[in-house]
């Protein structure tokens, strides 16, 4: 599930038994908004030269150092040389990448710790508020090694209801609506099953 409040307190009170799993998709959001928090900052505070070369690099900060070729590459780089705050931000976001890659939960947890704790070191606030926040939702991101559940078939499940609701410019029927979303993610029996004890 995302890591929001409500859903946790929803399944707590009516699932007592559950193990929750935090979707490391959103894990990697509140990742990339530490970094662009940084980057908003540090623009804002520089001479006009550095904002906009700072600026210009805006996207590059979120890609991973694996997926940038040339020129891009080289942007980037120069861009840390003049900003180290910056550099610090996108060095934790890329050692980042190994938590995902632990064999196992102990494992996980060790370098959470350690990734963490220089987090809180970086001088760096919006690291250190995702530090804390990280902290709280550690065991449901740690069950991800036990169970390696992704998020992916419910987010494209709900993309589905989305797009079929704008599509249709909303519905008055509740009903219809429900058997539009059916039909859409493929959960509606045949027809020869219709009418058949079970449905």
């Amino acid at each position: 599930m995302d890591l929001w409040a409500p859903y946790l307190n929803s399944v707590r009170r009516y699932l007592k038994n559950a193990e929750v799993v935090f979707d490391k998709f959103h894990v990697y959001r509140y990742l990339s908004d530490a970094i662009e928090e940084v980057r908003r900052h540090e623009q804002s505070i520089a001479d006009a030269q550095t904002g906009e070369r700072i600026k210009g690099a805006r996207w590059l900060w979120l890609k991973a150092w694996r997926r940038l070729r040339g020129k891009k590459r080289y942007t980037l780089e120069a861009v840390m040389k003049l900003n180290r705050r910056l550099q610090r931000a996108y060095l934790l976001k890329e050692d980042f990448e190994a938590f995902y890659a632990c064999a196992d939960a102990p494992e996980g947890r060790q370098f959470l710790k350690a990734w963490l704790r220089r987090c809180e070191r970086s001088g760096l606030e919006p690291f250190r508020k995702l530090a804390r926040r990280i902290r709280r939702w550690a065991e449901g991101i740690l069950a991800y090694f036990t169970h390696r559940l992704p998020n992916s078939i419910a987010e494209g499940i709900n993309n589905k209801i989305k797009v079929l609701k704008r599509r249709s410019y909303g519905f008055h029927d509740e009903g219809h609506f429900f058997l539009k979303i059916l039909h859409t993610t493929g959960a509606l029996p045949p027809l020869e099953l219709v009418g058949h004890p079970l449905f």
